[in-house]
């Protein structure tokens, strides 16, 4: 979980560095929203750790790092990109960004579908045998 969560806040930061160049109300915007929706994932990383190791500090540190590959994301974009950059730049990093979420996505939900599905089937299954 810390894994995906970390993966998944990398291409955030890149997207908020891009949309505050572009406009900085958007930005700024993006940025509290995102800000806001990292408090449940932050809880999702150091929460499990917590219970398992009744370390507090711990699972703290823990989810404060998964939420540390935001802002690395930005830097990564700003170095790249501070010396300016073009429409057709843009339109490719989103366009990477939008992957690499969708992969992520993709790789992390369709398998807990499937896990999900075959629970809920094999539930109705049984309640059918025993009704």
């Amino acid at each position: 979980m810390l894994a995906a969560i970390a993966i998944h806040n990398f291409p955030e930061g890149m997207v908020t560095y891009l949309a505050y160049t572009q406009d900085e109300a958007v930005g700024v915007a993006l940025a509290i929203g995102i800000a806001i929706h990292n408090i449940p994932e932050g809880l999702c990383v150091a929460m499990p750790l917590f219970y398992a190791t009744g370390r507090r500090w711990y699972a703290f540190l823990w989810g404060t790092f998964s939420g540390l590959t935001e802002p690395l994301g930005a830097l990564i974009v700003w170095g790249v990109l501070k010396n300016g950059m073009s429409g057709n730049t843009n339109g490719i990093l989103f366009g990477l960004v939008a992957g690499m979420m969708t992969v992520i996505s993709v790789d992390e939900l369709l398998p807990t579908v499937r896990i999900k599905c075959f629970l809920v089937r094999s539930k109705l299954k049984a309640d059918k045998s025993i009704g």
